[in-house]
């Protein structure tokens, strides 16, 4: 599940996978989508990590105890909109920085 939500939101940004975009948005990048796979990468952090934390809450859990699949699956992020990603660049490619167009 984890990296089905993450690959949505690679898929839907058109990137060819999370090499690409951890090409991306590497430090340094003066790439025009940078900040895009930046905050890709940030989400991709955040879906490891509850991940993780929730397959060692199970782990600890008595199986008796244990949630049904989908209360787990809602304990997941979701990702954001699309828009939360690409936020600022549309504005970019359309208005020049220099204040020329």
């Amino acid at each position: 599940m984890a990296l089905g939500l993450i690959n949505s939101v690679v898929s839907q940004l058109e990137y060819d996978g999370l090499l690409d975009v951890m090409i991306t948005g590497r430090q340094g990048s003066t790439d025009l989508y940078a900040e895009e796979a930046r905050r890709v990468m940030a989400y991709a952090d955040s879906v490891w990590n509850a991940f993780h934390a929730l397959a060692a809450q199970i782990r600890n859990t008595p199986t008796a105890e244990l949630k049904t699949v989908k209360e787990y699956a809602a304990m997941m992020p979701f990702p954001p909109s699309i828009e939360h990603f690409s936020a600022g660049l549309l504005h970019e490619l359309l208005h020049d920085p220099r204040g020329n167009g």
